[in-house]
């Protein structure tokens, strides 16, 4: 689900006072992941993180861009290829959590309802549920 060349958004977990950073990720092996130094999103400067400081992190899903998740992670230490990289442990797909960004709340409500659509003729359904954005309607198939 991470890729090469994908960004992430990482939060420190270490202060009272929330840090947000971002960084790229140079590679992937087995139960690391790696990243070029992050950057304070507030101060736009290159951060020094010491080994074992406590991160969240967040990242976009590259094949579904509405889905996000976050994972908590940790500094296992640093590296260098052709650039300086930080070790970040990857707790695996199993630990990563997908989160609700959606700011409208969903109201479960059964309502009928008559859909008209371009080029094909006006049908009913029932909604299943409403928001500020939407809703999602139930209607047989064909």
């Amino acid at each position: 689900m991470i890729e090469t060349g994908m960004y992430l958004l990482l939060v420190s977990r270490e202060k009272d006072q929330e840090e947000h950073y971002r960084c790229r990720v140079a590679d992937i092996d087995e139960g690391v992941i790696l990243i070029d130094y992050p950057v304070n999103i507030g101060t736009n400067r290159s951060t020094f993180f010491v080994d074992g400081m406590q991160l969240s992190a967040e990242f976009i899903d590259p094949k579904y861009s509405s889905a996000v998740y976050t994972f908590d992670t940790e500094v296992k230490g640093r590296t260098k290829r052709d650039i300086p990289l930080l070790i970040l442990h990857d707790p695996g797909l199993e630990k990563y959590v997908r989160i609700q960004r959606r700011k409208f709340v969903r109201v479960p409500i059964p309502v009928d309802a008559a859909i008209y659509l371009e080029n094909v003729a006006p049908f009913t359904a029932a909604t299943e549920d409403i928001s500020a954005g939407g809703s999602l309607f139930l209607c047989q198939k064909g």
